[in-house]
């Protein structure tokens, strides 16, 4: 095997010819963090109705049936624990879906029925009014003050997130640069998703007064296609349309380039369509059958260019 070739038969192994998300140690860290700052909103708000239920409960004798709400929702943030723990994202998003939110629905319509029809059965209906006003009045600034710092860790730990994510491609760019591979395209990938999603999202935290405000701001940047009337990098696709440009132009430079001719062209149009797609979408949110616009030809350039490494890895052995 000629040695001048040896860089291309590495990029078999060392180059992912598609990762529609990259993971790394930084992210998959983090991924911990956000599910524990998800808990920590929910607990907020478990804490929050289960001290308006114990304030009704005690004006009202007849209320005793709310408190079996009470201990749904205390069983759910038990078992939404054992998601936590155990790192499971997937798990946890499904049960706070399935079961939580209709939990939490509810105890709500539980609560709106009792304020109709239960306070106004009560003998003393105004002192109880008065009553419950003035502990929802406490409850509430408490409920406020934990939900923000909830929500603030949980955006700053996505924050924190991208923030690996850039960072491990930058150490991918580095590798690929080292093999000679043309990573300008990748760079300016990587910094456009610096200054359009993370330091705004960063921003827009830093300045907020509130959860509302904090979560308006992760509903208007995200790196990947999450935004569905926000900011949409669509990063992983950008990426991956750079990284197999990058070595498709390697093999284009080598000796060998002229007996793959026809499946180079193949390749190079594959990603011409999709950057043009992800071009044309703009930041907009996309649906599964633009996606498919994006990710179709990424898909098939990759496996195009394998196969041309397998070939002249097969012709010079």
């Amino acid at each position: 095997m000629e040695r001048k070739y040896a860089v291309l038969f590495a990029l078999l192994l060392a180059v992912p010819m598609i990762s529609a998300v990259s993971s790394n140690p930084v992210k998959d860290a983090v991924k911990g963090d956000l599910l524990g700052s998800a808990l920590d909103e929910i607990k907020c708000r478990n804490d929050f109705t289960v001290g308006v239920i114990d304030s009704i409960t005690s004006a009202d004798s007849n209320a005793s049936a709310l408190s079996s709400y009470a201990s749904a929702l205390q069983k759910d943030y038990t078992q939404l624990q054992v998601y936590v723990s155990a790192n499971d994202s997937e798990g946890f998003r499904t049960f706070v879906k399935a079961t939580y939110k209709e939990d939490v629905k509810s105890t709500d319509d539980a609560i709106r029925n009792w304020r109709k029809t239960g306070r106004k059965a009560e003998g003393k209906a105004n002192e109880t009014r008065e009553t419950l006003r003035a502990e929802y009045e406490q409850l509430r600034p408490v409920y406020q003050e934990c939900r923000l710092g909830a929500v603030k860790e949980h955006a700053n730990a996505r924050v924190r997130m991208y923030n690996g994510i850039l960072d491990h491609e930058d150490q991918r760019i580095q590798n690929l640069s080292a093999r000679g591979i043309d990573t300008q395209g990748l760079r300016g990938v990587v910094d456009e998703a610096r200054n359009r999603i993370v330091s705004p999202l960063q921003n827009g935290i830093n300045s907020a007064t509130d959860a509302k405000e904090i979560i308006s701001a992760m509903h208007s940047y995200c790196l990947y296609n999450g935004c569905q009337n926000g900011t949409n990098d669509h990063f992983a696709a950008k990426v991956n349309i750079e990284r197999l440009g990058g070595v498709l132009g390697k093999i284009k430079s080598s000796n060998q380039s002229g007996n793959f001719g026809p499946q180079i062209a193949d390749a190079e149009e594959n990603l011409a369509m999709a950057n043009s797609a992800v071009a044309g979408f703009g930041m907009n949110h996309y649906d599964q059958e633009q996606h498919d616009a994006v990710w179709d030809p990424i898909k098939e350039a990759a496996g195009q260019i394998k196969e041309i490494l397998a070939l002249i890895k097969g012709n010079n052995v």
